[in-house]
């Protein structure tokens, strides 16, 4: 794995990690951010992680179309 690979991977678990200890503090956010979307959110699944890391997803989308216009 390349140096350059390593810090994306960095920033992308640094994100969640910031993520998930905001929904943590505010629950009802997280259930709120998963509200949005064509499926409904698994009730098995752990909430707060669910929205952090659809943060991440976000990020990797939103710099897949910046690299794709550019």
């Amino acid at each position: 794995m390349t140096d350059n690979r390593k810090h994306e991977i960095e920033i992308l678990l640094q994100g969640y990690e910031e993520e998930f200890e905001r929904y943590s503090a505010n629950s009802a956010e997280a259930k709120k951010y998963l509200q949005v979307g064509a499926y409904p959110q698994n009730k098995n699944l752990d909430v707060i992680a669910c929205a952090a890391m659809m943060h991440v997803v976000s990020i990797i989308y939103n710099l897949d179309e910046a690299i794709s216009k550019s």
